[in-house]
């Protein structure tokens, strides 16, 4: 809901079948791409439809969007960022953590993996971090999340010890990142109504 509402607000509301265009109306830039992987069944995908491609003004990337009816959006979002989390960030963990990898994502704290699954939809790849780079010219539009697992690893070789994925919640270094401080707000956000949810319910009568 968060993610939605950040992309594109109307689509929380939205109904019917009328055509929006992913990129011109919400952050689903590459749909056209990624929509067999989602895990959705025929029934929905056979009524989405490839957009023109495009330059994204921010990131350069030429993009592919898709044109799905206005009811679809939130589904969409769901289903891009639980594929980006199950996809693309375990490949990333496994890449950096070796034989460690599931066991890092098991024992990180619900809040940390929420930034992470915020982080991995916003940039789900990003440049391998170059630690013999200063970190100022790394950072921006590709510095994606692979960039900030490579770059808590690499803390966490100079301090000794074992990287954790609750390095991005302890470890300051990025927080001036435009990627991380969206995915933080994203989370804090997105615990907020789910504690306020729960009030609710503890206090309407069943």
């Amino acid at each position: 809901m968060v993610s939605a509402a950040r992309e594109f607000d109307q689509s929380l509301t939205a109904t019917g079948t009328d055509a929006i265009d992913t990129y011109d109306q919400g952050g689903l830039d590459f749909l056209e791409q990624q929509k067999a992987q989602l895990g959705l069944p025929r029934t929905v995908l056979r009524n989405w439809q490839p957009a023109p491609p495009r330059i994204n003004d921010e990131t350069h990337n030429r993009v592919f969007p898709e044109f799905i009816p206005a009811q679809d959006q939130l589904l969409a979002y769901s289903a891009q960022l639980a594929a980006s989390f199950a996809r693309n960030f375990r490949r990333s963990v496994l890449a950096q953590f070796g034989d460690r990898a599931e066991e890092a994502i098991a024992a990180a704290s619900r809040a940390s993996l929420l930034v992470w699954r915020a982080y991995a939809f916003l940039a789900p790849g990003g440049d391998p971090y170059d630690s013999d780079k200063p970190l100022a010219r790394q950072l921006g539009q590709h510095f994606g999340h692979r960039s900030g697992l490579g770059f808590f690893v690499h803390q966490a070789k100079i301090a000794g010890r074992n990287a954790s994925l609750d390095d991005i919640l302890t470890n300051r270094g990025l927080d001036h990142l435009e990627w991380i401080h969206s995915a933080k707000t994203r989370a804090a956000e997105a615990l907020f109504i789910e504690r306020l949810l729960k009030r609710a319910r503890e206090l309407l009568p069943r």
